[in-house]
């Protein structure tokens, strides 16, 4: 089940699932789109839960009329690896490093 909600600061995706609680969150900037977290539990990495997240986020913003996701160029080395799968513009990486 994913939930949505909005504050000045973030837009947010969550996912919960019936029998574990919360599984994964999904947050990015309402103003520029910068993605500025994706998470997803331990047991249930691996499982296409932070892919779906990104494509229910993309679909949300274009419903409501609000910036769509955009890699942000402070990523993980998973996350860098992640935002490849995914698509989309891919800034550098600030500084050539993984934060």
């Amino acid at each position: 089940m994913y939930g949505t909600g909005s504050n000045p600061e973030v837009h947010a995706l969550n996912v919960r699932h019936p029998d574990h609680g919360e599984v994964g969150h999904f947050y990015w900037h309402p103003k520029s789109g910068e993605i500025k977290d994706v998470l997803v539990m331990g047991g249930h990495e691996g499982k296409g839960i932070a892919t779906k997240m990104y494509h229910v986020a993309n679909q949300v913003s274009k419903s409501e009329g609000i910036p769509q996701p955009k890699h942000s160029s402070k990523r993980t080395q998973a996350g860098d690896a992640w935002a490849k799968s995914v698509g989309g513009s891919i800034p550098p990486l600030k500084g050539g490093e993984f934060h």
